[in-house]
């Protein structure tokens, strides 16, 4: 008797996992890229300026960088959505402004 699902065990659709937009995670390329120095301010900027453009920025770090995508998450003021190896996926933070008025349209 066969085993369902993919290489892993998961599911076989091609949707992979989703974020809140609807766009599968593995559809976003890298644009962040962090080497042996790890985590510098200038990263942490770069980042927290695509998440204004992009709202979704997909991170990948090598190797033997010292790296920990908790800290940049909280460093750009982002939410850190997936980490998967050494990919990371961030999304922009909601505000508590935006909450609100979605709130309110629904009652």
């Amino acid at each position: 008797m066969g085993r369902r699902g993919g290489a892993c065990g998961g599911p076989v659709s091609g949707e992979g996992r989703m974020t809140e937009k609807g766009d599968a995670v593995q559809d976003i390329k890298a644009t962040v890229w962090i080497g042996k120095q790890g985590l510098t301010e200038s990263v942490v900027g770069e980042v927290a300026l695509q998440l204004e453009k992009r709202h979704r920025v997909k991170v990948k770090w090598l190797r033997n960088a010292d790296f920990d995508p908790r800290a940049l998450a909280d460093g750009a003021s982002a939410t850190l959505v997936m980490v998967r190896g050494r990919t990371a996926v961030l999304e922009e933070q909601k505000s508590d402004r935006t909450r609100h008025i979605s709130s309110s349209r629904h009652g």
